[in-house]
């Protein structure tokens, strides 16, 4: 378990997430990535961050799967529910039909419901996952310090 293995698993660990969440999913075109200075750095740190927490919280707390769906769940509604605030947005370029369609007190349920499943697993499980697999060395050990 060199220093090295653990800051190269981190960075792909962070780089990842961005990766599967937005461009595997077609949120975020291959080509704006590739070419917009701004776009992929500012979705790297957002979600390199976010999923990097989410890991050390899920190792502290013992590596139970079900409590990393639980943090996934947090970590979607952080994301979408209070920082990008898409849930209460009923212009939102995403929603399409669903604009108007579930919505209680102001809040797009369906869109909140779906959007809280899909970063659990594809911004934080999957790429923990695929980490874990290609570092299974490392399975149990922090990246960031105490």
């Amino acid at each position: 378990m060199s220093v090295k293995d653990t800051v190269k698993a981190t960075l792909l660990l962070s780089f990842l997430s961005p990766f599967i969440a937005e461009v595997l999913s077609g949120s975020t075109p291959p080509l704006e990535a590739l070419t917009n200075p701004f776009s992929f750095p500012l979705l790297w740190a957002f979600y390199g961050v976010g999923v990097i927490f989410v890991r050390e919280a899920w190792i502290r707390l013992g590596r139970n799967y079900l409590s990393l769906m639980f943090l996934g769940f947090a970590y979607g509604i952080f994301e979408e529910g209070l920082v990008i605030q898409s849930w209460f947005n009923p212009t939102w370029p995403d929603l399409g039909i669903f604009a108007y369609y579930g919505r209680i007190w102001g809040i797009n349920t369906t869109w909140a419901v779906w959007l809280t499943i899909f970063h659990a697993l594809m911004s934080i499980t999957a790429p923990i996952i695929i980490v874990d697999f290609i570092y299974p060395h490392l399975k149990r050990k922090e990246f960031v310090g105490k």
